[in-house]
């Protein structure tokens, strides 16, 4: 716990501190108190499933932690492996079989789309390598991959709505459905964290464009949208469409719009397309 509550004090300051979270005619302490709320009620998510509902190591918050956890535990002094795995790159027959053995990994879907169960453990594999196997620090980090997502939902329409930052707020963090589900160790944290970077590339690219600055961002995302298009995976392009348009910036006040792109393009381009 103690280890959890420094990650959680780090991300606290850095959000604190970090320009790129400086949103005029707000106060530096709203949105770290706003990831605070969000973890607070992922952790009461979690208690609802394991004291109330009684799920305990059966929903879906643990589902992917245990068994990236035990994977990660039986390619402990397999460091290789395990980088395989996350970059979906060929594996041994050993990796395969204890991959194959897990509850997860090959799981069918009755939606007829693809298996989007591995990116959750290949996002968990990454966090176990200094997260000591703690759940809590998967929660936490989850969770602020929600929090970003949100937060360039906000900078999107904030280029697009001005002066509207309180109600934009309210509507993107506190609504329920938002502080219940967008947080924790869920499908939709990495979703929404994805979301964000596109649109918040999308409304800066649309913004420049009407100044006359925003061919180069158009033509790289282009570019990049129609090679990873010829793969076949459309969430693909989109991902590396939003990497690209942000990755044009290359100043340091803007790293972190590059480092959420293309983390964005990352989880896109090596979900699985396996179908069920």
């Amino acid at each position: 716990m103690i280890l959890s509550g420094i990650v959680l004090i780090l991300l606290c300051l850095f959000i604190y501190f970090n320009k790129y979270f400086k949103v005029d005619g707000l106060k530096p302490w709203v949105f770290p108190s706003l990831f605070l709320l969000k973890v607070i009620f992922a952790v009461i998510v979690w208690y609802y499933y394991y004291y109330i509902a009684g799920y305990k190591n059966d929903s879906d918050m643990y589902l992917y932690f245990n068994e990236a956890n035990a994977i990660f535990k039986k390619l402990k002094f397999k460091n290789s492996e395990i980088l395989k795995i996350v970059l979906g790159l060929p594996t041994h027959d050993e990796t395969k079989q204890i991959l194959n053995a897990t509850c997860g990994w090959n799981k069918s879907v009755d939606y007829g789309i693809i298996n989007d169960n591995r990116i959750m453990f290949k996002v968990n594999l990454l966090i176990r390598f200094f997260s000591n196997g703690i759940f809590w620090i998967h929660l936490i980090l989850f969770t602020f991959c929600a929090f970003f997502g949100l937060f360039n939902i906000l900078k999107g329409l904030e280029l697009i709505f001005k002066n509207q930052k309180r109600l934009i707020i309210l509507s993107i963090f506190i609504l329920p459905s938002s502080l219940i589900w967008l947080g924790g160790i869920y499908k939709e944290s990495l979703l929404i964290f994805c979301i964000g970077g596109l649109f918040y590339s999308i409304s800066k690219i649309s913004i420049l464009k009407k100044k006359k600055k925003g061919l180069k961002f158009i033509g790289q995302s282009y570019a990049n949208a129609s090679l990873t298009r010829a793969i076949g995976n459309y969430r693909q392009a989109h991902g590396t469409a939003a990497g690209s348009a942000l990755a044009a910036e290359a100043s340091v006040s803007r790293r972190l719009e590059f480092a959420s792109s293309s983390m964005a393009a990352y989880l896109l381009t090596f979900t699985d397309a396996v179908p069920g």
